[in-house]
């Protein structure tokens, strides 16, 4: 899924990005979509606080505090495509700068055409850019919803349940059918290791092995059984 966050208090421009943004997202890519709009300082402060991942992030650096947010949204999410939408009156200087190096530029006055062909050349270059070097660092989960990447640095674990596969995140759950012996041959060995016959995890998400409870703990606090069939490569790990 792509996440995107479009950042403007007129009212108007916001709409129109937005649905701009939407027209784009379905002609572009096969990619689910998800837009979280902001209106004001206070709702770009919230997204900020909230943490979520953003793929692109489009932001009227007009309003107040806008430039400090926009960097906290780029050092959270390094890997984001960021537009600035800014007045002929702000200097370069104050947006063009390493905390948020936007990829992206909006000028005002906005102009229909002008808005539809900035925003097609971004999303198109944040594509390209997502496909070319994120494709190999994600796994791909096809459903009737479309194509979702899912990084691996984000991926906590694999379940086997109930003839289905679970993909678990620190925030969301996946499902889908295919088996564990064949995710054990497809995943990169570097990143994933089986722990059980029920399980894949993340070898970076591991807190610590307690091998005499065949127990693994992941850095979010949760507990994945360890099963003896697997304790000499997990010991490894220590």
């Amino acid at each position: 899924m792509i996440s995107m966050l479009i950042c403007s208090p007129r009212e108007n421009e916001l709409k129109y990005l937005t649905s701009c943004s939407k027209r784009l997202a379905e002609t572009e890519s096969d990619e689910r979509w998800q837009f979280h709009c902001c209106r004001n300082e206070a709702e770009l402060q919230e997204a900020v606080d909230e943490g979520d991942s953003y793929d692109i992030i489009c932001v009227d650096i007009e309003m107040e505090n806008a430039i400090e947010a926009a960097g906290k949204l780029k050092f959270d999410n390094p890997d984001a495509h960021v537009i600035i939408i800014s007045g002929r009156s702000v200097s370069p200087a104050e947006y063009v700068v390493p905390s948020v190096m936007n990829s992206g530029l909006l000028l005002r006055p906005l102009t229909a055409d002008g808005v539809a062909k900035s925003l097609k050349d971004n999303i198109s270059a944040y594509l390209e850019k997502m496909y070319r070097g994120r494709l190999e660092n994600c796994f791909i989960l096809d459903s009737k919803d479309g194509r979702q990447l899912v990084p691996h640095n984000m991926i906590s674990y694999f379940e086997s349940r109930e003839k289905k596969i679970f993909l678990y995140t620190a925030k969301n759950e996946y499902s889908f059918y295919d088996t564990l012996d064949r995710l054990e041959k497809a995943l990169p060995e570097d990143r994933f290791v089986r722990c059980h016959r029920s399980f894949i995890i993340n070898r970076d998400k591991i807190s610590s092995i307690v091998v005499n409870k065949n127990l693994i703990m992941l850095d979010n606090g949760e507990m994945i059984p360890l099963s003896r069939t697997y304790r000499s490569v997990l010991k490894e790990l220590k």
